[in-house]
């Protein structure tokens, strides 16, 4: 056991060796260029923004470089961009506007267009490509379009109404019948506005737009792409709508709250708009849709809205499609709008501009995740997740003065309430709160919600129910600060029917911060959801009360940990924007903007945000841009403070709010003030060294020397060694300044600052001290105070808000005691979360330093048990920077980082010890420096790949080194050094180290010895096989046998030549050739030569050896390689290292003959009777199938392998197949052989589709006894010896070697009770399980961002119509399998869509079949409701035979008893007239106003000729359309409802019924639990999201009245929607395309579904290189990517719907109109496995 132990640890430590300490240019090949990933046009992040619309001539453009892996799989270091290539191309005038050609350039960030210049309302497109100096990059593809770039552009009239509340206009425009090549709508509407064409609202998460501004100065207007709306509506007539609200254009907000203005309110009134929609058609010819006086308005059915009081609907008054060209409406409520002014004052020089910044959103859309971090909550953290997609429901409802829900989080946004049943005007009423009352100290129990904390407003949103019955009330045009929710007027309310929003300006999460204290995770949680909260366009100040303004102070404070957290860039840009349009002529910027209520000039640490947000943007992105754009204003704004420091000195510098919310008074609120202005004019010398401008940075330099000698001048106090009275404010500003504090008294005020903090054991300031509080403890050697403040949770302190009697705060609080003492404050403010950025800065240790060279320097407290791991990310314009550091020991840290391409990083351990050093420094497993006599010897032992310039920071024991690109960790050691004693014992530890390797080593050599004995036993060596016909001058080269051993395959063997092989690097580099085996990850320890000394130890080898069949010589050299099971399992070997070790061993069985045949004698061998009789024996083994073969080889038979008697495989039918089985001219081994040859082309090599996860140890076998049988006259089925794959979640039998893991390691090595059902089916049948197909990992269910055939054992799988297009899921690999002839067919799965769409995108025929016709038994399950199993194949026929075998009853599956008892024969309606006077209804209602995504143009156009063309032709009664409104089949959030519920309880039962003891997941928590522990594989960056697996395992039990509910409304779209249809019209089938919404029409009520190839794609269907920020998604769509055509029919009618899908698909054979690229075609035929030569 312990030599066991030994052998395990030393192989880890070998196997670790070389891994990155040697040069890696000789593994350098790239299967294909990666492309530039997360391009940015002017900040906008292609990946999150489909439509891309700027408004300068001269935009920037940003990518990333794709990390890229040698062929071990590692990621390669030190990627750099040597040059790149810009295209930038007017798409409708296919003019290149500019060409960069090749230029030499190492930036990837900020390239500026140098083109022609831009033409308003145009297209364009960009072309990128990056140069390295091993590759070009592919050429990345994207789009924008350019906003209207002069008021002439315009030609609409701002309307409205100043009589009547005017908030909803229409119009009716008529359109040409022409193509439409372009639609491009600008539109403002102010306050707020929504804009509807033909009844539905564009861009329906887009909420509150356009952003708030100081309108008079500027306004801003958006803009919607509408080309795909207008060209999918049918008719000429065009309806458009637009809904006004007041928003912040309203007069209200300036007679209340704190500071009112009303002489300011004359400046706004009524709501109004602009619009003008630019129509371009193929013709050439121009329409332009504008507002005008012609338009209709009236008061809609939104009364009253207001940001403040809410809003008031009357739903009697809802009309509905009221923006339909054909609506008509019996009130004639309708009248002319009147043209009003525009809100800018263009004369003052106002400005009307393009909204640059993203939107307000709600849901999904307004939280994009690039981290790669987990989703949810980390353990310990109070409150609801940010990444579970912006809706929020109640946890907890109550009736207190009404129905009260917890949401269990404070947010901002609103509420939907939604299945309201009540009598006609019944009155409903919302109110909010942030906080419930509590029981009084008189036990008073009072109820209900806080409103106190609202100062005068109520807010309330009412509704008028009009009495129709499951009527759904969302507020518009205003949003709530709130956690609780109370309805009052409608007690029959429950949560299940409310549904709230988080809503904020649209951002991604750029950064995650985890660590070992539960009191940081929440601190993070609540600056994450406040500052969300705030973020409304402009960062505000609250959410809540009468405020909600732009208080400068808080974005100021906050702006450095927004930055980390959110990519706000634009959001802050446009701020920026807004502080200089209300820039002063003396430089002055005011406390809020827009300037609504405070002082211009502002107080200095308000004013300071214009100084620090432009900063920040650049430290952030690197951006010069912005420092020079906003330059001079912040220049005038330090000049306007140093003009009121002439005034009065810094003894009395100005202020209004100074050191706000402190815990004691501000002693000197004029020191306060001095502090802001004195860092700002040292950022100012920043941004002027930046510019070059030399004359300021001198300037200014001067004054900042004279201001800090003054600064200390007055307020130092001589007397006592401090800052005015000492207190902690007083002394935390000075110290924070550069160059303030005199050497000769700093160490002494800091003395003073440390005491007041250790007597009174808090902080005491407010939000001004608190920010440079904790960096410059950091920064001073105080950082374990630092920690301890920032751990408390008593009062005051950030722990406190989430840990006292009242309420525990999932937010920043406004106030250090808003509850209980300053209960009238805000419970949602960021102006404390500027602690946040020293998380980032000094926790994990990232400075982005402009993304010039990052630095990564965590800081570690001495005491280590206040702070034990760290895990931290950000992500920038250059790629993801990640930190992870643990404390191993007091005296022992790790330390693991990952740069991004094309960058440095300076990594920095901080000392463990105080007055410690660092004794040795390892990376990778691998020491690479220890501390020895002499102590400065800074050198590594050896060159280290990406690692460089280690150095000693003397002064702070700090240690640095270098680093490029890549991934790498650090162990540091720590200890004490003294001199001589520790120079003694440094050596005695190396001696110890010494003697202690050597004993290992002896150990390990004993136990290796003893491995390949026992190992060796069962192989031996066969003499040279005879070659009577071979070359008489051939001389046998040395051989050398490999072997492999593993505890879970039989040993197997390949001789190859070894003429070249002399040592262990030849070696592997010959197993990469032969095996594709990346040779790092084989343990090169256990690759162990033996020479053969004994005959008789060799005979011994032969006799065993000649049971496998190998083929033998004398054997020179055995190398044998041993993997363990054990090892992998338990050590850090990995899980996937193991399985793929398994796979080369599964594809070498089948590769064993090939090998011979290229290596032996280093030739082929020729043709000949006893070569081809070899090859007989070697192939089959002795049985009379090898006479056969061998005959066909060589004598009169041999024509068959050129007379067309051999099938195609590429397209070979069953009955083919069957046809050659039986005339004898193959064998089901030839078959077998054959495919897997042809797996072997494509699947991993070449186009590596990897279709195919895994091939069976034993299908030669079951080839072998299928031959036998067939001999012998015994012929099970039609399937009798036809190969099929099946996929990766239909379980086989456990003796057959194979895995079923749907995609997962979870499930590697998991022990089914056997058979699936109908893999049982289909071996009794005869049908050879061939192997398992790769699909979407858990069949696309484990998270939202995981792309279709992506799974972490079988990796992405690719379509093989379009290199690297997407060929759907969840069944991706039985799809892409079939369709090339990697077996004769294959079997899927499906849930809703997950059999249909890949056998669309495949150019296959697949049945989906009835829920019930096939048994789910042993298919690791998804809902019990809605899975099948069914076909996937290259013709019906062949379909209808698999399904002939697969469909029937099962014991162990309850639906199937609702089938027939007898199973029809399906191959009997393979009619070629059974669309003859079929009636067919079309489902046009589902892609009628679908996106093009959902149905792309050329499909339909496709499909609609087809209906004309082809079943007009076969008699085919066509009803189209017999859907109109697609809703009403379609029950998306029920069935996801089911479906949630349903995963739950069928994963648990079936991972408990597993045979592992334990030794994998039992229960979705414990899969949620282990794919978190093996994130490295199970959860790669780009593809880590559980989403789906969360929200699964938070559902109760089927009982809970969500499930219930939620299948009683499928039930009722079943009967009154799809039933009726059928009834309705007599129909035999509903027809469609394929995909978008098709198959949950048949899903949702388990109907059953035939699609049958309808085209491939048109070259202009194509969307290349669509990326994310992490990795590249498969392309969809893209030209010759197949679509299919669906045929859907009520339960148990596959009889039927074959018939109807035999007779289109043979008066079509559309199948066979395109192929799949020429690569991806598998060359391996029977030919060549019958007549070799």
């Amino acid at each position: 056991m312990v030599s066991r132990q030994i052998l395990i640890i030393f192989l880890l430590i070998v196997q670790n060796k070389g891994n990155y300490f040697e040069n890696s240019d000789p593994y350098f090949t790239l299967l294909t260029s990666p492309a530039p990933r997360h391009v940015r046009i002017q900040h906008i992040d292609v990946e999150t923004h489909s439509d891309i619309v700027i408004d300068i001539q001269a935009p920037h453009f940003s990518w990333q470089l794709a990390h890229v892996y040698d062929r071990q799989g590692n990621q390669i270091r030190n990627i750099k961009q040597t040059g790149y290539h810009i295209i930038v191309t007017d798409i409708v005038r296919h003019q290149i506007v500019w060409n960069s050609g090749y230029t030499s350039s190492s930036s990837s960030t900020h390239i500026l267009y140098a083109g022609l210049p831009f033409k308003s309302d145009t297209r364009y497109t960009v072309r990128i490509s990056y140069f390295t100096a091993q590759y070009q990059s592919q050429w990345y593809i994207g789009q924008f379009r350019t906003a209207l770039f002069s008021l002439e552009d315009w030609t609409g009239d701002w309307i409205g109404s100043n009589h009547i509340n005017m908030n909803q206009l229409r119009t009716v425009a008529n359109l040409k019948s022409t193509r439409i090549q372009s639609a491009t709508c600008f539109i403002s509407g102010i306050g707020y506005y929504q804009l509807y064409v033909e009844g539905e609202l564009i861009d329906k998460s887009r909420r509150l737009d356009v952003g708030w501004t100081t309108y008079q100065q500027r306004t801003l207007y958006a803009s919607f792409d509408l080309t795909q709306i207008l060209n999918s509506t049918a008719s000429t007539n065009l309806g458009i709508g637009v809904i006004l609200g007041q928003g912040w254009y309203n007069r209200q907000q300036w007679i209340i709250g704190p500071g009112a203005r009303p002489e300011l309110s004359d400046n706004y009134g009524s709501p109004r708009v602009i619009m003008q929609l630019n129509i371009v058609y193929i013709d050439g010819t121009n329409q332009s849709i504008s507002t005008d006086s012609t338009w209709l308005g009236r008061e809609g059915e939104h009364r009253v809205d207001s940001v403040y009081m809410g809003t008031t609907m009357d739903l009697r008054a809802a009309r509905s499609c009221w923006s339909c060209a054909n609506f008509t409406d019996p009130y004639s409520l309708w009248i002319n709008a009147s043209v009003l002014p525009s809100p800018v004052n263009f004369t003052a020089g106002g400005q009307f501009s393009l909204q640059m910044m993203d939107p307000v959103r709600i849901g999904p859309d307004a939280l994009h995740i690039a981290t790669s971090g987990r989703r949810g909550n980390v353990d310990g953290v109070q409150g609801a997740s940010l990444t579970d997609g912006g809706v929020l429901k109640p946890i907890l409802q109550e009736h207190v003065n009404g129905q009260l829900f917890d949401l269990g989080q404070n947010f901002a946004g609103w509420c939907k309430l939604s299945s309201l049943n009540a009598p006609k005007s019944t009155v409903i009423q919302l109110r909010y709160g942030e906080l419930r009352y509590s029981r009084g100290q008189n036990q008073i129990n009072f109820a209900g919600l806080y409103y106190e904390n609202l100062d005068s407003i109520a807010v309330m949103d009412t509704v008028v129910l009009n009495g129709t019955g499951n009527e759904t009330f969302e507020p518009i045009f205003t949003y709530h600060g709130f956690r609780y929710l109370l309805v009052n007027g409608y007690d029959t309310i429950n949560k299940d029917n409310i549904e709230c929003y988080n809503a904020h300006s649209e951002t991604r999460l750029i950064a995650n911060f985890t660590s070992s204290s539960n009191v940081l995770n929440q601190i993070q949680h609540n600056i994450l959801w406040s500052q969300l909260s705030n973020s409304m366009s402009l960062p505000t100040d609250c959410p809540q009360r009468n405020e909600r303004r732009g208080w400068m102070g808080d974005a100021g404070l906050s702006i450095d940990e927004t930055l980390f957290n959110f990519d706000y860039l634009n959001f802050y840009l446009n701020f920026l924007t807004m502080i200089a349009d209300n820039q002063s002529p003396d430089g002055g910027v005011s406390d809020t903007v827009p300037f609504t209520v405070g002082f211009n000039p502002a107080d200095p640490n308000w004013g300071t945000a214009y100084v620090q947000i432009t900063w920040y943007l650049y430290e952030h992105t690197g951006d010069v841009s912005i420092v020079e754009k906003y330059y001079k204003g912040i220049q005038a704004w330090v000049d306007c403070l140093t003009n009121q420091r002439q005034r009065t000195g810094l003894a009395r510098m100005y202020y209004y709010w100074g050191d706000w919310a402190t815990v004691q008074g501000t002693a000197n609120t004029s020191l306060v003030s001095s502090y802001a202005y004195l860092r700002d004019v040292d950022t100012f010398i920043n941004m002027s060294q930046i510019l070059n401008r030399t004359d300021n940075v001198q300037k200014y330099t001067l004054l900042y020397q004279e201001l800090a000698d003054e600064f200390h001048r007055v307020f130092y106090n001589n007397l006592s060694g401090v800052y005015v009275d000492g207190s902690q404010a007083m002394n935390i500003l000075p110290l924070a300044l550069r160059a303030v504090v005199p050497t000769s008294v700093r160490a002494a005020v800091l003395s003073s600052l440390i005491d007041n903090i250790a007597k009174t054991g808090h902080f005491t300031g407010g939000i001004v001290s608190v920010a440079p509080l904790y960096p410059m403890l950091s920064n001073e050697g105080h950082h374990d105070l630092a920690l301890q403040l920032a751990l408390s949770i008593s009062y005051p302190s950030y722990g406190y808000m989430f840990n006292n009697d009242i309420q525990n705060a999932t937010t920043t609080w406004e106030l250090w005691n808003t509850l209980p003492q300053g209960a009238t404050a805000s419970l949602n403010h960021h102006m404390f979360n500027s602690i946040g950025a020293w998380f980032y800065r000094y926790l994990a240790g990232i400075e982005l330093n402009a993304l010039q060279t990052i630095s990564i320097y965590p800081r570690m407290p001495y005491n280590a048990s206040l702070l034990s791991y760290v895990k931290a990310e950000v992500v920038t314009i250059k790629g993801s920077i990640r930190v992870e550091w643990s404390r191993l020991s007091t005296d022992t840290v790790s330390l693991t980082v990952a740069i991004p391409t094309n960058i440095d990083a300076i990594v920095s351990f901080d000392a463990l010890i105080k007055d410690g050093q660092c004794m040795k420094l390892l990376c990778d497993n691998e020491i690479i420096w220890m501390r020895g006599e002499k102590n400065d010897q800074l050198s590594f032992f050896k060159p280290v790949n990406g690692v460089s310039d280690l150095c000693e920071s003397k002064r702070h024991n700090v240690m640095s080194v270098r680093v490029t690109s890549g991934e790498y960790t650090f162990i540091a050691y720590w200890a004490y050094l003294r001199h001589s004693t520790s120079i003694d014992f440094m050596q005695k530890l190396n001696s110890r180290y010494i003697w202690a390797s050597i004993c290992l080593f002896g150990t390990f050599l004993s136990t290796i010895a003893a491995v390949i004995v026992l190992s060796l036993i069962p192989v031996y060596l066969l003499e040279h096989s005879s070659s009577d016909g071979g070359s008489p001058d051939a001389v046998p080269s040395p051989k050398v046998m490999f072997s492999f051993a593993s505890d879970l395959s039989p040993t197997d063997a390949a001789i190859f030549d070894s003429s070249t092989v002399v040592n262990t690097n030849t070696i592997s580099r010959q197993l990469e050739s032969t095996f594709q085996l990346p040779t790092k990850s084989l343990d090169v320890s256990s690759i162990t030569p033996v020479n053969f000394m004994s005959d008789n130890n060799n005979n011994r080898r032969r006799r065993a050896i000649s049971k496998s069949t190998a083929v033998g010589s004398s054997i020179d050299l055995v190398i044998q390689i041993t993997i363990n099971y054990l090892i992998c399992r338990i050590n850090d070997c990995k899980i996937h290292l193991h399985n793929r070790i398994i796979q080369v061993i599964n594809s070498h069985r089948q590769k064993t003959f090939t090998v011979h045949l290229l290596f032996n004698n280093g030739v082929r061998l020729v043709s000949s009777v006893a070569t081809c009789t070899a090859q007989s024996m070697i192939a089959t083994g002795p049985s009379k199938y090898s006479r056969l073969r061998g005959k066909s080889c060589i004598n009169s038979d041999v024509d068959i392998c050129s007379n067309g008697r051999l099938p195609n495989l590429y397209d070979a039918s069953i009955q083919d197949l069957q046809n050659g089985l039986a005339k004898g001219y193959f064998t089901s081994k030839d078959l077998v052989e054959a495919y897997i040859a042809r797996i072997n082309e494509v699947n991993l090599k070449g186009p590596a589709l990897r279709a195919v996860i895994e091939i069976s140890l034993v299908a030669l076998d079951a080839a072998r006894i299928s031959d036998a049988m067939r001999t012998n006259g015994s012929i099970l089925s039609p399937l009798h010896g036809i190969p099929i794959l099946i996929k990766d979640n239909i379980a086989t039998r456990p003796e057959d070697g194979m895995n079923t893991t749907a995609g997962s390691f979870a499930l590697l090595g998991s022990i089914t009770a056997g058979d699936a059902t109908v893999a049982r089916k289909l071996r009794d049948a005869g049908a050879i399980l061939l192997g398992k197909t790769s699909l979407s990992e858990w069949a696309n269910f484990r998270g939202s961002d995981v792309p279709n055939g992506w799974s972490a054992r079988g990796g992405q799988a690719t379509s093989a119509f379009y290199p690297q297009g997407d060929a759907c899921g969840s069944s991706t690999g039985s799809g892409i399998a079939a369709s090339i002839g990697l077996a004769a067919g294959t079997l899927g799965t499906e849930t809703d869509g997950s059999i249909v769409c890949p056998s669309s995108r495949n150019n296959l025929v697949g049945i989906k079949p009835t829920v019930g016709l096939t048994s789910r038994h042993l298919v690791i399950p998804l809902s019990q409701a809605q899975d099948t199993i069914g076909p996937m194949c290259q013709s019906v026929a062949d379909a209808a035979a698999i399904l002939n075998i697969i469909a029937g009853r099962d014991n162990n599956d309850n639906y199937t008893f609702t089938q027939n008892e007898t199973v029809p024969d399906y191959t009997q309606h393979l009619i070629k007239d059974g669309l003859k006077q079929a009636k067919i209804g079309v489902l046009r209602g589902l892609f009628t106003n679908a996106t093009a995504s959902e149905y792309p143009e050329y499909v339909i156009s496709e499909f609609n000729r087809t209906i004309k063309d082809i079943f007009a032709k076969l008699g085919a009664i066509i009803i189209d359309p017999v859907l109109e409104k697609p809703e009403t089949m379609l029950s998306s959030d029920d069935e996801f409802t089911v479906i949630l519920f349903d995963f739950k309880y069928e994963i648990n039962r079936y991972l408990s019924q597993l045979k592992n003891n334990n030794t994998v997941p039992r229960t979705l928590q414990e899969l949620i639990d282990y794919n978190n522990k093996n994130a490295d594989v199970e959860l790669p960056p780009g593809r880590n999201s559980q989403d789906l697996f969360h929200r699964a395992q938070n559902t109760t039990d089927l009982t809970d009245s969500k499930y219930t509910n939620a299948k009683t409304n499928i039930s009722r779209v079943k009967a009154d929607a799809i039933d009726a249809i059928f009834k309705k019209y007599n129909l035999d089938a509903l027809i469609a395309p394929t995909e978008g919404r098709s198959s949950q029409i048949a899903a949702i009520v388990g109907y059953p579904m035939i699609t049958v190839p309808l085209g491939f794609l048109a070259d202009t269907e194509v969307k290349t290189n669509v990326n994310t920020t992490l990795f590249q998604l498969p392309i969809y769509p893209a030209p010759n990517i197949p679509f299919g055509l669906a045929f859907i029919g009520q339960a148990y009618s596959e009889s039927r719907l074959i018939e109807l899908a035999y007779s289109y698909e043979q008066a079509t054979q559309y199948r066979h109109k395109s192929k799949p690229f020429e690569a991806a075609i598998p060359k391996t035929q029977l030919s060549d496995i019958l007549c070799r030569k």
